[in-house]
């Protein structure tokens, strides 16, 4: 418990920082939406989609029905799920490999605690953290929504975006934490990670673009809950239990491959 609460300790000032991007990012793009809706001519449907399909992609706003309020809210809900991913992958691999970046290895691991138990703290303190990023962004994003827009009640679909984006954080949190378990530098493990998830972008993007490119759907963990299912309250079943699945299976080959792994001393 003095591990899992020390790391919570080591990540304070990093997850201040974040949540001060959460409150800018949600409260100037609500911020947005009130500055347009009170412009009276001003039809932003029909502004964005004059644009390029390609910018569309780009900037995340495919798909995405901005003509309504929780629709707008969407398209910040895209943005705040990109941050989100960076943060799971940066606590994912940096809580494992911070011991050997810091050359602590030695002096936690000759402390009566086994290997095993070590990781699961870590992964605990690490989803804690997550939680939290979730948490602050659903009441940061709820008290905007009141006090800017009272009659706009989107409580429903917030919770469904909330959920999804928990998913997808967690999804990162669990591949990034298997990275630095398995590989023997473990500080590679968030430049790996980042690759990964900068390539699921570009596949995003891609998939905005070109029509008929949704088998590249598994692959995409942002288009696994596309904003327009959210909406409807929806969670594809399909990618709720993959990602549930691979989350799970991502922490078991951790607590295999960790225990046995050397450390750089």
């Amino acid at each position: 418990m003095n591990l899992y609460l020390q790391e919570l300790k080591s990540y304070l000032k990093t997850m201040m920082f974040w949540i001060l991007g959460i409150v800018f990012m949600v409260g100037a793009g609500i911020g947005k939406y009130e500055a347009l809706s009170s412009g009276g001519n001003m039809d932003l449907a029909t502004i964005l989609g004059s644009m390029p399909k390609a910018f569309m992609a780009i900037f995340g706003l495919s798909g995405i029905p901005i003509d309504s309020f929780g629709g707008f809210y969407g398209m910040i809900y895209a943005y705040v799920t990109i941050m989100g991913a960076v943060f799971a992958i940066m606590i994912g691999s940096g809580i494992l490999a911070k011991e050997e970046r810091d050359k602590t290895a030695e002096f936690l691991m000759v402390k009566p605690i086994s290997r095993m138990k070590i990781l699961l703290l870590k992964l605990a303190a690490a989803s804690t953290l997550v939680v939290v990023f979730v948490l602050v962004t659903w009441g940061t994003s709820a008290a905007i929504i009141n006090k800017v827009s009272p009659t706009d009640t989107i409580s429903n679909e917030l919770a469904y975006m909330m959920i999804a984006m928990f998913i997808i954080m967690m999804f990162y949190l669990a591949v990034s934490f298997f990275l630095a378990a398995f590989l023997k530098d473990a500080k590679k493990s968030s430049q790996l990670s980042l690759i990964v998830m900068l390539t699921s972008y570009l596949l995003s993007v891609i998939m905005g673009i070109i029509d008929n490119t949704d088998f590249l759907r598994i692959l995409v963990p942002f288009q696994y809950f596309k904003v327009i299912d959210l909406l409807d309250l929806t969670l594809d079943p399909f990618y709720l239990v993959f990602s549930l699945v691979a989350i799970v299976v991502a922490i078991i080959a951790s607590a295999y491959f960790y225990p046995k792994r050397d450390l750089m001393i």
